[in-house]
């Protein structure tokens, strides 16, 4: 896999955790794997996210009609009582 070199900014506390656990030459896979891991979660919340919209817009809309019906007959006396 073709590598790129970036120049980043971590917390003090974070770069400094980073260097006492993990050794020198395995931190750039260290962190390429933590990315790549919050990356797949991040993918994976959002299609959760997505479905749990559709899911209530369809249960509201069908509210929204079951409320219009129930309503339906209120607006029509209404409208027959306007001069």
């Amino acid at each position: 896999m073709q590598a790129q070199r970036l120049n980043i900014t971590l917390p003090y506390e974070i770069a400094k955790d980073l260097r006492r656990v993990v050794p020198a030459g395995e931190r750039s896979q260290f962190i390429a794997e933590a990315v790549r891991e919050r990356i797949s979660q991040n993918k994976h919340f959002k299609k959760e996210w997505a479905k749990g919209l559709k899911a209530n817009y369809d249960y509201y809309k069908k509210i929204g009609k079951e409320i219009e019906e129930d309503f339906k007959h209120a607006d029509e006396e209404i409208l027959e009582r306007l001069p």
